[in-house]
């Protein structure tokens, strides 16, 4: 079929392939940083009421996530009208921040209380490094595969905290401190690389 092309015919799918990137990659570095900062002041709150000794409601900060994921809906829809076409890496990209989104949501709000406690954050940590990975292998994007494979390395060096501070006041604080570094090198600075390269 290919050879039916006229030089100027693959010199247009060229192009919008590299427009269509161009373009997913402006929604996404905007998304990034969208999410980043979402979790790092979620973050933030909760180590402030920590600190403050207020427990009981130290997870509410956690909240902003789930108008953070109505947001997202919103602005996915927008986008997606905005592309001429969807390709099959912007429906695996999709799909991998979904199911990481769907996984940290339901472990952070169902199973970190029962089962997992202080664990979560490692957990969380090595399935961001996964997607984070994924997605700069999809877009090749090189900022967001290092950014994932430190989120990774972060998430077993806070499984580390915990075995030997297990008895430490401070290791709730500690592993939030990995949450924000996770999230700085997967989302904060991969997303203004974004903002700074495909932004005219």
């Amino acid at each position: 079929m290919n050879e039916d092309l006229t030089p100027k015919e693959s010199l247009e799918i060229i192009s919008g392939m590299i427009k269509n990137r161009k373009t997913r990659l402006k929604s996404n570095g905007f998304m990034i940083l969208f999410w980043g900062w979402l979790v790092i002041a979620a973050a933030i709150g909760q180590i402030i009421l920590m600190l403050l000794e207020l427990y009981s409601i130290c997870w509410t900060p956690w909240l902003l996530t789930l108008a953070g994921g109505v947001f997202a809906v919103f602005y996915g829809r927008r986008c997606k009208e905005k592309r001429s076409e969807q390709s099959h890496l912007d429906v695996i990209s999709g799909t991998v921040w979904l199911l990481f989104a769907l996984n940290a949501m339901i472990l952070g709000f169902v199973f970190l209380p029962l089962v997992l406690g202080v664990k979560y954050m490692g957990i969380v940590l090595i399935l961001l490094g996964v997607a984070s990975v994924t997605e700069g292998v999809v877009s090749q994007f090189r900022p967001s595969v290092i950014g994932g494979i430190i989120s990774n390395v972060l998430g077993f060096v806070n499984l580390l905290l915990i075995f030997f501070f297990k008895d430490d006041p401070m290791l709730w604080i500690y592993t939030f401190v990995l949450l924000i570094l996770g999230i700085f090198v997967t989302n904060i600075i991969p997303g203004y690389i974004i903002r700074r390269r495909y932004n005219e």
